[in-house]
């Protein structure tokens, strides 16, 4: 019996997530190479939905190297990166940059040049190139120390990427002290996150009742409504349901999507609104102009493969994750800004895998994978960062390569700096389901079973909190979603081996509902 499922390579099937599931659709081609997919038996077996979801792993090498993209391919590297760390007080004043967007707010400043680099760091903001960002303030500041609003973009940037709090405050602090030198709507947006940094959640009301006077006085000011946008994506998440007392997005952001067409911040936080609801198809619009409207900015060029992705056009999602690398790459290079410094790249590499996981492209995701898994560790954000090792294990399970997957696997859960860490216990756990997989696809019961019960022992004990996973919930919550997983396929396809169909489907039908919940790849 085949199952409804299982994803073979002459089945040209292929997956779209939704909130509710997975639609399959038939009739257009799945794969691009099909002679990359024709790994055996072995790729006919499996939903492969914990690839699908996103499997990010642990740890990463010491060493990073960067592609250089041309005519959509990616090919070896002309210089490798500059390597980490960085001390940002060597860098030179950020060049005033074109193609970033086209937000522009005027600030009480006698300084043009400083008006120019704070509208520079506005852009940079929305685009969340946040290091960039906060350079461009930060020269603002050093131009024209006595404008408040330049010290307000120095704490949005550090505010943007949760880091450095003392710096955070000290900037506000001192946006705050000038206030008598800024105009009456700067003081609203000042006032604003005052009351939101020193109340946290107690302050929502009043940094909402706060910008809700700054637009009333202010009906053509777009960053009022924006930075409210901001706001209920930093605070409910960036994928979150409307909520009462809390600004609905969708009504704030389509009516400046009818009048500011041109306006790429507005595009950006639209296409993250309805990215995971059940009509990312809403996106498509923005996603055809996005990119052209801040080409400069990494994260903007690859917005438009975040819909592509969802929508199932693959073809197009890799274009623009690989136009979105070599933006990136031509900066590190260009700048001597280090990999550590420059989170899109990851994210983008992230975005790219999970692509390569569906359009049959194995053989070149497999390279990518493998830049990705030189990223060096940067010890500030070492969960981030903590995704390189297990880059090529993605596409491996993706790809029902179980036995090549639990090489790797075994290598990095032997690895004596994360074997006694949750990271550690998570590689062994996918080491048990790429066995029982392998065990599956050999017709081997008694292997699988066994597998099955020490895959499904370990997510147990995650989920009820009492392994390794309690001292790391930022970091293990994610993964332990991976585990849940990778525990009810494995189940779900040894069902099917013992012939028992009607439990096998129930099992796999709630991997994939549990799978439509997932958001980044």
């Amino acid at each position: 019996m085949v199952l409804l499922f299982v994803r073979a390579a002459f089945f040209p099937v292929f997956v779209s997530w939704t909130r509710t599931g997975a639609i399959l659709f038939k009739g257009r081609r799945c794969f691009l190479a099909e002679e990359e997919l024709m790994g055996g038996a072995e790729r006919g077996l499996g939903v492969l939905l914990l690839a699908a979801a996103g499997l990010i792993g642990s740890g990463c090498a010491t060493t990073g190297l960067g592609p250089v993209v041309t005519s959509g391919a990616a090919v070896a590297p002309a210089r490798p990166f500059p390597p980490p760390p960085l001390d940002v007080s060597t860098l030179p004043p950020p060049p005033l940059m074109s193609g970033v967007g086209s937000s522009s707010m005027r600030i009480a400043t006698s300084s043009p040049r400083a008006q120019a680099y704070f509208d520079q760091g506005l852009n940079l903001l929305h685009g969340f190139w946040y290091f960039e960002a906060w350079r461009a303030f930060s020269e603002a500041v050093r131009l024209d120390s006595a404008c408040a609003m330049a010290h307000w973009g120095v704490y949005q940037s550090l505010r943007g990427n949760n880091s450095n709090a003392k710096a955070r405050k000290r900037a506000l602090r001192r946006a705050k002290a000038l206030m008598a030198t800024a105009s009456g709507r700067e003081q609203h947006y000042i006032r604003a996150y005052a009351h939101l940094d020193s109340l946290g959640r107690r302050g929502h009301g009043r940094f909402l009742a706060e910008m809700k006077r700054l637009e009333r006085l202010y009906p053509d000011d777009i960053e009022a409504k924006l930075f409210q946008v901001r706001f209920v994506m930093h605070q409910l998440g960036f994928y979150s349901k409307p909520r009462t007392g809390y600004p609905n997005r969708r009504q704030l952001l389509l009516p400046l999507l009818a009048a500011h067409p041109e306006h790429s911040a507005v595009h950006h936080y639209w296409l993250h609104a309805i990215e995971f609801t059940d009509h990312p198809e809403e996106g498509l619009e923005s996603a055809a102009v996005i990119a052209d409207l801040a080409p400069a900015v990494a994260h903007i060029a690859h917005m438009p493969g975040h819909i592509y992705y969802r929508t199932g056009d693959y073809d197009r999602a890799r274009a623009f994750f690989l136009r979105a690398a070599a933006v990136d790459s031509a900066y590190m290079v260009d700048q001597g800004i280090p990999v550590t410094r420059t989170w899109n790249y990851v994210h983008n590499l992230n975005y790219l895998l999970a692509n390569y996981g569906e359009d049959g492209r194995y053989a070149e995701g497999m390279d990518w994978a493998r830049r990705l898994q030189g990223i060096p560790l940067d010890r500030r954000r070492t969960l981030f960062f903590y995704q390189g090792r297990m880059a090529p294990v993605r596409l491996q399970l993706r790809y029902g390569r179980w036995k090549e997957a639990a090489r790797t696997l075994e290598r990095v859960a032997a690895n004596d700096t994360i074997s006694r860490t949750f990271a550690g216990e998570y590689a062994r756990g996918l080491l048990e389901y790429a066995l029982g997989m392998a065990a599956v696809a050999r017709k081997d019961a008694e292997a699988a079973a066994a597998h099955e019960t020490k895959l499904a022992e370990l997510e147990r004990r995650h989920t009820a909190g009492t392994g390794a996973a309690r001292k790391d919930r930022f970091y293990s919550g994610n993964r332990l979603q991976d585990l849940l997983l990778a525990a009810l396929e494995l189940k779900g396809n040894l069902r099917s081996l013992q012939g028992d169909y009607e439990g096998a489907v129930e099992l796999l039908e709630g991997c994939l509902h549990r799978a439509g919940d997932r958001a980044h790849p």
